[in-house]
């Protein structure tokens, strides 16, 4: 899944420049056994330092019991992703080797709120925002290394995973 995810980005995004890799509202579709944590971290580990990692995610403990159960019943049947709610201590996890954009993970309305709004609202979500730090690279995998074949399809040098 990484590989193809990286060989689509690669069409449009010049991986020698920091990038964004955005995880709004997907990571929750992940089940633990898909193991997320990796997936972003080698998502991270094939983007150059200084890119960022947002992420906003639906949250376990800013929902109670009753709604979580409505969650999974109201997705149940209708998509083949389970639905996962994670912790803000497990939705800070994502961001290992990044360093964390004030104010870190908070409640979405909490996340630099418009002047005058003093961050009013009840999300579910937890968000943040992290900066690739330059001594992360976990698996020696080189963002650079991705270019264009000859039929245009972009192919990595290296397998990072």
């Amino acid at each position: 899944m990484v590989i193809a995810i990286l060989a689509e980005a690669a069409r449009v995004l010049d991986f020698g420049k920091p990038v964004a890799v955005t995880m709004l509202a997907i990571l929750h579709a992940l089940p633990d056994s898909d193991d997320p944590y990796a997936i972003v971290a080698r998502l991270m580990d094939a983007v150059p330092p200084g890119s960022y990692l947002a992420v906003s995610h639906a949250g376990s403990d800013r929902v109670g019991p009753e709604a979580q159960q409505d969650i999974r019943d109201s997705w149940s049947g209708r998509v083949k992703q389970q639905f996962t709610l994670r912790s803000r201590e497990q939705v800070a996890r994502f961001f290992a080797g990044t360093d964390l954009v004030e104010p870190g993970v908070v409640a979405a309305q909490e996340w630099r709120p418009e002047p005058g709004t003093g961050g009013t609202g009840t999300s579910t979500l937890w968000c943040a925002v992290g900066r690739r730090r330059a001594s992360t690279r976990r698996s020696g995998w080189a963002g650079s290394s991705w270019s264009a074949a000859p039929a245009g399809q972009p192919q990595p040098r290296a397998n990072p995973c």
